[in-house]
């Protein structure tokens, strides 16, 4: 190794002056790429940040920069700048220095900044440092913040560079609990735009990765952890809703992103779910215990106001805005989906969806839906429709939002028109139960859909089986209300009856039932009667219950179609016969003697019924029945009695 020169002094002393760049006069030469300028650290230093700059030049890159403990300026000789850093980190690493003297904890902490800048600029690293790294360990127990946290953007930065870095459990807990006990008196912002927490939670989801027993130690800490993205986000002020609360959107307020940026709430928000599906139990427990601010963070996340800053800060920082905004808005949803998914107690489900209707989450999911891109918007619409089946005041929220608002209608509209199928289906669906919920939200319907016989057509012909089925739910739903359906959409709901997938079947079963008894449809109904019926009656026999019920209902609905005498006629009589007595689910048996029941008044179809035995065979199964007060029951009496000869 080339000889080391002497320390470079004011007066025969080291200067008690800030860290300064090596500055340039007007006209000067830039100086020499090996020139290394150290100046001592006070308990004042400032702008630090220029020096990570400085570093990061591609003019001087070359150019290592390291505070020694002992506080004095080296220019070393060339190449031995990063030799320096290391050797001089040794004595810190190996806890030789009193990190209760504030210069030299500011100097450890600076040393460990341009460590990290160096490993993210390098392509390939010293085995100086490599040697070094397990002794970060020890950095990262200590009970200095500041500390704690360069040493986890140095560990991180290894990490990433590919020399992940193993730590125990106690580590791992107590550089968390470390970080997050005050907030650290950094010399030097984080780099590459970050937020200083953001190196704490990228720092658990690595050790997550490389260890799964890790687990149990940082769902622990979620309580914790929680408490601390709200204080940051500027949430800690969240107070429980009253009921009859309004969310304000002033209420929002400008997140404090140079300690957690929109990027490292993204790691965040990771961290949180990979931890609540491994323990979806303990976050159940977490979201709703009394007084949790976990729910009203979540929904916070999702407002307006909030993603606004967000945009904000990705433009500033030269993020990816769509990318961004859609990691937010998914991974929220995908956590508020777990207590949803699970079987928890009927308190603690009533309690989430009881603070979710109060925070109006429904309003915000579909103005958050407003900013993503149309294949962004799978999750939260699956969510939306979770919460409008799930309970009729999140239905009452979507109609109310969605019809005060022509922003929502515009990207409701444009997604069921030319969204990805699988947007289209959860619109589909969920448009089906608004319907179906109540007629009064028909004209909401219509505003979204535009011309729905051409929508409907559309997605009738899809090749995708989920897609058929939900058009034909929402064609049965329209059908209801007593809204025209064009004869092309319903030659292509019959056509679906013989469709091989077994949910598009009872979906159409259902449709063509309502399109006949409410007389929805117009034209020549010939084109499509017959084979209609002889659909419906093949689907009798079909696999799935339900199916058979639709099948049963849609055919005592055919009677206005025929003329007395059909052979079609007869043969649904005789099929409807050999369901209600035979079929081994009640709900089948009870729709085929309600058929029957609407079928007798055509003279040839009692006669046959008598040919058929069919009052002693009904008689028969009425003994059998031990529920002598069922809807099914009640019909087959009626259906005897209408059975009777004389009766009315």
């Amino acid at each position: 190794m080339a000889p080391v020169s002497s320390p470079i002094t004011l007066g025969g002393k080291a200067p008690r002056s800030l860290l300064a760049l090596p500055t340039c006069r007007k006209g000067a030469p830039w100086p020499a790429p090996h020139a290394v300028v150290m100046a001592p650290v006070s308990s004042t230093l400032i702008p630090c940040i220029n020096v990570l700059l400085w570093l990061s030049s591609p003019l001087l890159c070359v150019i290592c920069l390291f505070v020694t403990p002992a506080c004095e300026v080296w220019a070393p000789a060339p190449g031995e700048g990063l030799h320096l850093a290391l050797c001089g980190d040794h004595d810190l690493l190996q806890g030789e220095v009193h990190l209760w003297d504030v210069i030299q904890v500011q100097a450890a902490e600076l040393s460990l900044f341009i460590l990290s800048l160096l490993v993210l600029r390098l392509q390939s690293l010293p085995d100086e440092l490599l040697a070094q790294s397990a002794a970060l360990c020890h950095l990262l127990c200590c009970d200095v913040p500041s500390l704690v946290m360069a040493a986890s953007i140095l560990v991180v930065s290894l990490h990433d560079w590919g020399e992940p870095i193993a730590l125990s459990q106690d580590d791992v807990v107590s550089a968390v609990r470390t970080s997050l006990s005050r907030p650290p008196q950094m010399l030097c912002s984080a780099p590459m735009s970050s937020g200083l927490y953001d190196w704490t939670f990228h720092l658990l989801l690595q050790q997550l990765t490389q260890d799964s027993r890790l687990f149990p130690a940082v769902a622990g800490e979620s309580a914790l952890l929680w408490q601390s993205v709200c204080i940051l986000l500027r949430f800690s002020s969240i107070r429980a809703p009253l009921e009859g609360d309004t969310p304000r959107e002033d209420e929002i307020q400008k997140p404090q992103w140079k300690l957690l940026s929109a990027r490292g709430l993204v790691t965040f928000l990771h961290l949180a779910l990979i931890t609540s599906v491994q323990d979806p139990n303990h976050f159940v427990g977490l979201i709703g215990s009394p007084g949790s601010p976990v729910v009203a963070s979540l929904t916070r996340l999702l407002r307006p106001g909030f993603l606004d800053h967000v945009i904000a800060v990705c433009q500033v920082s030269g993020w990816n805005v769509p990318q961004t905004l859609s990691e937010v808005v998914n991974l929220v949803c995908q956590l508020l989906c777990i207590p949803l998914s699970l079987e928890i107690s009927g308190d603690t489900l009533d309690g989430i969806l009881q603070a979710l209707r109060q925070e109006e989450v429904v309003t915000s999911l579909l103005q958050a839906c407003g900013l993503l891109l149309e294949g962004q918007m799978e999750t939260p619409l699956c969510l939306l429709g979770r919460l409008v089946l799930m309970k009729d005041e999140f239905l009452s929220q979507f109609s109310s939002k969605a019809s005060s608002s022509d922003d929502v209608v515009s990207w409701l509209k444009r997604a069921v028109w030319s969204g990805p199928d699988s947007v289209v289906i959860e619109l589909l669906t969920l448009l089906s139960h608004l319907i179906r919920a109540s007629s009064t939200n028909s004209s909401l319907v219509q505003k979204i859909l535009g011309d729905w016989n051409q929508l409907l057509l559309q997605h009738l012909q899809s090749p995708d089986a989920e897609m058929r089925s939900a058009a034909c739910s929402l064609a049965g739903n329209l059908s209801r209300l007593g809204q025209w359906l064009s004869v092309p959409v319903v030659e292509n709901l019959v056509a679906c009856l013989s469709h091989p997938d077994n949910r598009v079947r009872k979906s159409a079963a259902f449709a063509v039932g309502n399109c006949i008894f409410h007389k929805s449809c117009t034209g020549d109904d010939a084109r499509w009667v017959s084979f209609a019926a002889s659909q419906l009656l093949m689907l009798l026999r079909d696999p799935q219950a339900k199916t058979r019920v639709h099948a049963a209902t849609a055919l005592g609905n055919l009677e206005t179609l025929f003329s007395d005498g059909d052979d079609q006629l007869m043969e649904m009589s005789q099929a409807l016969l050999h369901a209600a007595l035979t079929d081994h689910e009640e709900p089948v048996r009870l729709a085929s003697v309600i058929a029957l029941r609407s079928l007798i008044g055509i003279p040839n179809i009692c006669q046959q019924l008598h040919s058929l035995n069919a009052r002693e065979r009904l008689s028969a199964s009425l003994t059998e029945e031990k529920r002598l007060s069922s809807p099914l029951v009640h019909h087959s009496h009626r259906l005897l009695q209408q059975l009777t000869p004389g009766s009315s």
